[in-house]
């Protein structure tokens, strides 16, 4: 069954979890997949976006939302940078294990040379870390991951971790309908934090984290404005071709509520209110018995 109108929209969602140490442990199954640096943050030109949107969209209007597209990436790239500085900071106060340490969960096959040049490179991650230059340490990263690489195919047991998630990072993706994106207040986020962290670093950390938080407001804002557009073209299929997937068991009258319900949604969006539609939406899977998690299946 086709359980929803889809809509092609650009989502920012700002996350508490901090950029940690990357490990190396038993963990991973597939080590060459999860170990990629952090970079620049993936920003798909619009003229690429385009070409998967509907050939119908006017030119006006393919205008407003090339326009409204390339302030959402300028807007990533500026908290994309306070990412940057804030894990610069966060760096300087986070427990870092010793090579020895460390050393316990590498392969056992590692040549005395490789051992040595790990502990290098893993000492230098460490000194550029607590001098809070965490974001210089990507390339040293790949050196280390470039010795491992070899060693997790003959010992499929063997596995490294990544690097978790910054604070602030961006998905893209589809969702149905529009809502508010959850964000922890800084005074909850501290509560995780190092209780090392100086008064001075951490008034910049909380600088940097509310600018973030206000970024997203604006990018959120623009992602409404670009699906209302985007609705209008898309293609929605009529209601006698949705109920095809409903249960059998649904009555005369929630199907009729239903196509009330499914229409009302599709000439909103025809008309550009695609974010009108999420009071409609939850009575719609309300009758079917679907949760919120449907919206974006």
């Amino acid at each position: 069954m086709k359980k929803k109108l889809i809509t092609a929209s650009i989502v920012l969602s700002l996350s508490a979890s901090m950029l940690a140490i990357p490990v190396f442990s038993a963990t991973s199954s597939n080590p060459a997949a999860s170990i990629e640096p952090a970079g620049t943050l993936p920003v798909n030109p619009f003229n690429e976006e385009k070409q998967n949107l509907p050939k119908s969209i006017s030119s006006s209007d393919l205008a407003k939302m090339e326009a409204l597209y390339n302030r959402s990436q300028k807007l990533q790239d500026e908290i994309y940078s306070s990412d940057i500085q804030y894990n610069d900071l966060l760096g300087k106060y986070k427990d870092i294990p010793s090579f020895q340490e460390v050393k316990k969960r590498l392969p056992g096959s590692l040549s005395h040379d490789e051992l040595k040049k790990l502990e290098e490179l893993y000492n230098q991650i460490s000194k550029l870390r607590k001098e809070g230059k965490t974001s210089q340490t990507d390339p040293l990263w790949e050196q280390c991951y470039k010795i491992l690489d070899p060693y997790a195919s003959k010992e499929p047991a063997f596995g490294y971790g990544s690097k978790e998630p910054a604070p602030f990072q961006d998905y893209y993706g589809l969702r149905e309908p529009a809502y508010t994106l959850p964000v922890n207040l800084f005074d909850e986020e501290k509560q995780l934090l190092p209780k090392s962290i100086s008064s001075s670093d951490l008034a910049k950390m909380e600088a940097l984290y509310n600018q973030a938080r206000k970024l997203q407001d604006e990018i959120y804002k623009i992602d409404i404005q670009y699906s209302d557009l985007l609705g209008k073209y898309e293609d929605i299929l009529s209601f006698q071709e949705e109920k095809k997937g409903f249960p059998s068991s649904l009555s005369k009258d929630e199907l009729k509520k239903l196509e009330e319900l499914y229409n009302q949604i599709a000439k909103l969006k025809k008309e550009g209110k695609t974010s009108q539609t999420d009071l409609l939406w939850e009575q719609y899977y309300k009758i079917l018995n679907l949760d919120g998690a449907a919206f974006g299946s």
